[in-house]
């Protein structure tokens, strides 16, 4: 079970971008300024039962945050054009705007919408503000979009934001076309089998102790992974769901489509 706060006790499934979490429990949606990733209207709608209107169909997009399933979505400077071309309004939008189309902008002028600008020049990457944003509102489920792409040192650095988060007990999704990336500490995840896909699982902390892969071609029993090894890499499904478990440390999965 994931431990969330207190003795708070949830269960996450990721495999298909589903969760069995406690209803109470709040999600916030990230959005990155990574490359844009159409795939995820789909896997939306998939995940939240929901669909996501069609680019210039002239719905609003306001009346499609609430069937979402989050609570809260933040977009990350040009993380606000990939939301609005995905037919979604920000709750609030995070940055210093540099990267923002002319479009977003006059959007952010007429719009009643809360901005949170930073300079240029600062300690955090865009995405990781919207992070620390995120956990000190309370939210300990959150999910990234665009988040991979583009530079490759920002890809990297999200993904250290998602480490930031899960080191102080939040469970993070960045999904992607053909790969789905979960980050959780103390605690378990079911991943789903889907046809064409295997998993990896790769320790994030220095080392992760009581590490447990149950229902998989190669499994795990109370081991110990390190950061320096990526022992975990490349492993099989040998059931509907496979379940991946730490007890100390911050694990990563990655579900990915494989190729050949």
């Amino acid at each position: 079970m994931i431990r969330y706060t207190g003795n708070e006790k949830v269960r996450h499934d990721a495999g298909t971008g589903c969760s069995n979490m406690d209803k109470s429990e709040k999600k916030c949606l990230i959005i990155s300024g990574g490359e844009y990733d159409d795939i995820f209207r789909e896997d939306t709608g998939f995940a939240c039962g929901v669909s996501l209107p069609e680019e210039g169909s002239g719905k609003c997009a306001e009346s499609y945050n609430d069937n979402t399933g989050y609570d809260l979505i933040l977009a990350c400077d040009r993380g606000l054009d990939h939301a609005l071309a995905m037919g979604l309004a920000p709750d609030t939008v995070l940055g210093d705007l540099d990267s923002v189309s002319a479009g977003g902008k006059k959007y952010l002028e007429t719009q009643d919408i809360r901005c949170i600008r930073f300079p240029r020049e600062k300690d955090d990457t865009d995405t990781m503000a919207a992070i620390m944003h995120a956990l000190k509102l309370g939210y300990r489920h959150i999910d990234m979009i665009c988040a991979y792409g583009g530079r490759r040192d920002h890809e990297f650095g999200n993904i250290q934001a998602a480490f930031h988060a899960a080191a102080r007990g939040a469970v993070v999704r960045l999904l992607a076309d053909g790969t789905e990336t979960v980050i959780f500490s103390s605690g378990s995840i079911k991943l789903k089998k889907r046809p064409g896909y295997g998993f990896s699982v790769f320790a994030l902390s220095d080392e992760c102790l009581g590490v447990y892969i149950r229902n998989a071609r190669y499994e795990l029993n109370d081991a110990r992974m390190t950061n320096d090894s990526p022992r975990g890499v490349s492993n099989e499904f040998t059931a509907p769901e496979a379940e991946i478990s730490v007890e100390k440390g911050v694990l990563m999965t990655m579900t990915v489509r494989l190729t050949g």
